[in-house]
């Protein structure tokens, strides 16, 4: 089975990546490359001619990368974009063998989350409220915030849409990614054998660490700022990014379990 995330983003998703490396053996990956973001997001959802060559051979390799990495028939990956952009495309090459967990969070969590994370407002990882193809579709532009609060209503009707056409499915709610009994539950419903565990291992996992409060009031002083223009990401420079991101975690990870053991 290929199981997929069903999400908005700043939900949790590279936490769930790690926790099916700790506690499985189905090879896991958070957001992989190809991205099938940006220009191709856009097309996939607001074109009603063709496709570019260039998007469509961005989703055929999509598809190669997924065949490649499946290993005796198992394949997780935990990617925001899987339900945005190229779900129909798995959903044909992978018909009877494609299962989705629904990841959701408070979306006032979410739009906290995203202004601390991301206060550029770039957009090459996020649909448009006005895209033709859209379930729940504006006819005006968004902003960024009010985009954000759209997303996740039309996230939830994706999934709710593409629900019968999957395998199995699993609500998984963001407050519920560390406790264990929600994830063994999960672990039963897609059949996966993993690891005893009584307590989920150590994991990365998006918090609201900084001030609340002011992070609320320079929403809502930003509240009608634009989103940037879907381009092409840089996924070179992307990678290096997340490779020295996955390093000070790691390191970090890593001298609190040696702290743990010293003092335990």
């Amino acid at each position: 089975m290929k199981i997929f995330v069903a999400s908005t983003g700043r939900c949790g998703t590279y936490f769930m990546s790690e926790i099916f490396q700790k506690l499985t053996s189905i090879p896991s990956f958070h957001e992989p490359q190809p991205w099938c973001a940006g220009q191709t997001l856009e097309e996939v959802n607001n074109s009603i001619g063709f496709l570019s060559y260039k998007t469509i051979e961005e989703l055929n390799e999509k598809i190669t990368q997924v065949k490649a990495d499946t290993r005796d028939g198992w394949y997780f990956e935990s990617n925001q974009i899987f339900i945005k952009s190229y779900i129909r495309p798995m959903l044909e090459n992978f018909a009877g063998e494609i299962g989705c967990i629904y990841l959701h969070r408070n979306p006032i969590e979410t739009i906290i989350s995203y202004q601390k994370k991301n206060p550029r407002r770039d957009g090459a990882w996020k649909l448009r409220s006005h895209w033709k193809k859209n379930i729940l579709r504006t006819e005006e532009i968004l902003s960024f915030h009010e985009n954000n609060l759209w997303q996740y209503l039309e996230i939830r009707e994706r999934f709710l849409k593409y629900r019968q056409r999957f395998t199995k499915v699993f609500d998984f709610d963001f407050k519920d990614l560390n406790k264990a009994h929600v994830w063994k539950l999960l672990f039963n419903q897609f059949g996966i054998q993993h690891i005893p565990f009584t307590e989920i291992p150590m994991a990365g996992k998006n918090e609201i660490i900084a001030d609340k409060n002011t992070i609320l009031e320079r929403i809502i002083e930003t509240w009608d700022s634009p989103i940037e223009k879907p381009t092409r990401p840089d996924q070179e420079g992307y990678r290096k990014e997340r490779f020295i991101e996955n390093a000070k975690k790691t390191i970090s990870l890593n001298l609190t379990e040696m702290n743990q053991h010293e003092t335990g």
